[in-house]
Order: C-alpha cells, then sequence, then structure tokens
C-alpha cells in the first residue's frame, strides 16, 4: 500500500509531505503543464518506483493497492516490456492494451481483469481519469481540482472533499460513475461450507504469499479462523492483541492463542500514554466520533507493534461481520429486512469501517489485507441463504461451521462476541478521561480535535 496525489495546477510536492507516512521508501512525480499526479511508496512486492509508464503511447499511472493476480496478468501481456518487477504496473499496460479513443472505457476493462485492492490515477493526454477498487479497501478523496489518498492534503486546497464511491470512475473535474459493485461478484454455490472454507483459504494464501505479516487478533471467530488458515498453509504469522492496563480479554485470547502455531504479543496501553494516542489517532482518522477513535486506538496501537517489529503488513478479520451477520442487532431482523440490511452494511464498510483502519495503519506505514473482503469470499457471501449466516439465534452461523470443520476449539466457537473498543477497554477509559475534564465524551475528543485541526 502506498499513498497517491495529484491533480490539475496543484503543488504535489506539498501533498506528498502530507502524506509520507504512507510510503517511506520512495517518492516518485509526474508533471505534464498544468498536470501532476505522485506516488509514495511501501515497497512490499518487487523493487521499482511510481508513476508507472506504458510503452508507447504516453500513459503514466500512480496506483496505491495490490494485484493478487499480476502474474497471471503479465503472462497475457507479453508483448509489453515492463520496467519494475512490482505487481501494479500492470494497470498501465492493461489500460495501454485496451485504449482504443476513450480512456475511461479503457479503465473500465482494466478493473474487469484485476483481483485486487486499489486505487488508483492514470493519465493521458491532459485527462486524468481516476479508480477505486469494488469493496472500498484503499480510499480516495477527491474535490474539484484534485485527489489524494487523505483528506488531510487536499484541506489546503478546497473546503469541498467528497470521497470517491467504490467501484468508481471518475475524469477529474465531472462526475464520477459507478461500474462496480458488489453485486457484480454474486456467484452460484454448491457445496457452501466447502466452498466458503475453499475461498477463505486462498483469500489468505494470496494476501501473506512470501511475507511474514502480523494478524489483528481478538480471539474471536473472524481472526481465530485466519491463525487457523495460515497454521494450515505453513505461513508466518505474528498475532497481536492490544488493550488497556488490566484488561480482562487477555487471559482469554492467551488460551486461544494456544491452538495456533503462530507468536502472540499483548501490548498494554499505559493510562499515561492514552491522550498521546487520541491524538494520533484522531489526526490520522480526521474525525472525533467516540466510535470510530477508540476503535482506531488498538488497531493504531497493534500496527505500531507491528512497524516495531519489522514488518510492513498486517491481517485483519474485518467485513465478517457485514458478509455473516455478526452484530446483535440483525438478530431481531426478518429474513427479507436481514438481506437487506446486509448488502446495505457491506455496500457502506469503505465509508463506515475501512477508511478509518486504512487511516490508522498506514499511519504506522503498515498496510491492511482484509482476507474476507476477497471477492471469491464476496460472492459466496452474497449467495448464502441467511440462514447460514443466523441459525437459531447464533451468529456467523456458517463461519462457526468451518471452524468446527478445522478442529478448532469450542472454546473459539462459542466465544461471545464483545466490540473492541469494549473489550480492550479503550472506551471506557476515554470516558474517565472525558469525565476528569468535567467534559462527556464526545466534546472531549472534538477538543482534541480542534488542537490537531486549529483551522477548523
Amino acid at each position: 500500500m502506498c499513498g497517491i496525489c495529484g491533480g490539475f495546477n496543484v503543488n504535489v510536492s506539498q501533498m506528498l509531505h502530507v502524506i509520507r507516512h504512507r510510503g517511506p521508501d520512495g517518492i516518485g512525480i509526474f508533471e505534464n503543464g498544468h498536470v501532476s499526479i505522485g506516488h509514495t511508496l511501501l515497497s512490499i512486492v518487487g523493487t521499482g518506483k511510481q508513476p508507472f509508464y506504458g510503452c508507447h503511447q504516453g500513459f503514466t499511472v500512480v496506483c496505491n493497492g495490490e494485484i493478487y493476480n499480476y502474474k497471471e496478468i503479465i503472462k497475457k501481456l507479453k508483448e509489453h516490456k515492463f520496467q519494475t518487477t512490482t505487481d501494479s504496473e500492470v494497470i498501465v499496460h492493461l489500460i495501454e492494451e485496451n485504449y482504443t479513443e476513450n480512456l475511461i472505457d479503457a479503465v473500465k476493462k482494466c478493473m474487469m481483469q484485476l483481483d485486487g485492492d486499489y486505487a488508483f490515477a492514470v493519465h493521458y493526454r491532459g485527462e486524468v481519469v481516476l479508480s477505486r477498487d469494488p469493496y472500498g479497501v484503499k480510499p480516495l478523496y477527491i474535490s474539484d481540482n484534485c485527489f489524494s489518498s487523505e483528506r488531510k492534503s487536499l484541506r489546503p486546497i478546497s473546503k469541498k472533499i467528497a470521497t470517491l464511491k467504490p467501484g468508481s470512475i471518475m475524469s477529474l473535474g465531472s462526475e464520477p460513475k459507478e461500474y462496480l459493485n458488489f453485486q457484480n461478484y454474486k456467484r452460484r454455490i454448491n457445496r457452501p461450507i466447502e466452498d466458503l472454507y475453499e475461498a477463505l483459504t486462498n483469500s489468505v494464501e494470496k494476501r501473506t504469499r512470501d511475507l511474514k505479516v502480523g494478524l489483528l487478533f481478538s480471539g474471536g471467530i473472524d481472526s481465530s479462523l485466519i491463525a487457523g488458515i495460515v497454521d494450515k498453509i505453513d505461513r508466518d504469522a505474528i498475532l497481536y492483541t492490544v488493550g488497556m492496563p488490566g484488561c480482562k480479554d487477555f487471559e482469554s485470547v492467551k488460551e486461544v492463542a494456544d491452538s495456533f502455531n503462530s507468536e502472540l504479543i499483548i501490548k498494554t496501553i499505559p493510562k499515561k500514554k492514552l491522550v498521546d494516542y487520541l491524538g494520533k489517532v484522531i489526526y490520522a482518522i480526521e474525525d472525533y466520533n467516540p466510535m470510530k477513535v477508540s476503535i482506531g486506538v488498538p488497531i493504531y496501537v497493534a500496527c505500531e507493534a507491528i512497524k516495531n517489529n519489522g514488518l510492513k503488513v498486517a491481517l485483519t478479520g474485518q467485513g465478517a461481520d457485514e458478509l455473516f451477520a455478526g452484530y446483535s442487532r440483525y438478530l431481531s431482523m426478518s429474513k427479507t429486512k436481514l438481506e437487506a440490511e446486509l448488502l446495505r452494511d457491506i455496500s457502506n464498510i469503505g465509508e463506515a469501517n475501512l477508511q478509518r483502519d486504512d487511516a490508522v495503519s498506514m499511519a504506522n506505514s503498515i498496510e491492511l489485507r482484509l482476507p474476507y473482503m476477497d471477492s471469491d469470499v464476496i460472492g459466496i457471501a452474497l449467495a448464502l441463504s441467511v440462514d447460514l449466516k443466523i441459525n437459531n439465534g447464533r451468529r456467523k452461523y456458517i463461519l462457526k461451521s468451518i471452524a468446527k470443520k478445522m478442529g478448532l476449539p469450542e472454546s473459539i466457537i462459542n466465544k461471545s462476541k464483545k466490540a473492541i473498543q469494549y473489550s480492550s477497554g479503550v472506551e471506557k477509559a476515554i470516558r474517565s478521561l472525558a469525565k476528569q475534564e468535567d467534559k462527556n465524551i464526545e466534546d472531549y475528543l472534538k477538543s482534541i480535535y480542534l488542537q490537531r485541526f486549529p483551522w477548523r
């Protein structure tokens, strides 16, 4: 994962400076008249810097993302000369290959061939076209004449900042148009448990290939399934759990982690450092919403520890609740309403959760990869009967069935879900800090926000 930015008549060097934490391994800039696009590199796959350039026709691309099927695409593009060994370079050559007269059409054809998480910009003959993956894993913010991976680099340029919706394409300066969405990936299934297990295994495999990774680990069904698959495919991972002093979950997490081969690292957030972390998280997510902040803090601390251990990639169970009915509020819904609610929630997950997680992880130069947000996994989830998601009051029933099939302990399968902001003790600790200043939690966090963003 990296950072991208640019636009018309902008100082791209200043924009890159603001988001340099997203890519400490290098900077690249392309300028042509009034157009500038830039890239800051977090080097994970292969070697070589961006921007990427086409072979003959003048196409230029910057990309924030990972393309998991890039080796298969390279085989189809034998006539193209690749200048790097990085996965994302296939984008510029696919666009070049598919271009006739319309750049947006070429980008559409490119997107249909990509298996990955991405946000990219392509320049050709004075036009800049932007694209974002169908699930919203990678963020992209837009204004009238510019774009960036983070809002904060757009703030000095424009007050009108929006999010490019997942699966959308736009020519910068024009209206965005949705192209791909979750429904494009719905598929037929004959053996739900077996097919989902295979899809999850393949998803973890391609997200851990040739890498040692961290895993944000709660001891619940979502992260435990990932840990179990990591063991099965013999990959190298370290489990990370975060909480306040005296966190009750630490002991249960230790017991669960004993079921896996991976090392467990538990990070305790010192009470004296919590205020400092609140400032860092609020600056990263550019928001003071209490839920977002209290979830963001343990993710930030885990990613800080992952970085300190020399890793660049972490896995997370994000998306499982929305795909497989993990929230308690789903229990009271009729089947029809549940289906509609799940589709709504997974369609909104990019803006609701993924942008927050991206911001706090990339503040530490850590790329989050989401095995549940894989096209095959999503396609199966959309096709499943709701009875396989909630069965006799048991949420995420199919995931628990897979865990049983894998031989995971009953303590994992039957563990009750508790949201990270509560299980870690962070939300309670923030409320205590707010009370000491005679404020409610939102006003307290807003005061920190205004310190970090005084011009607001």
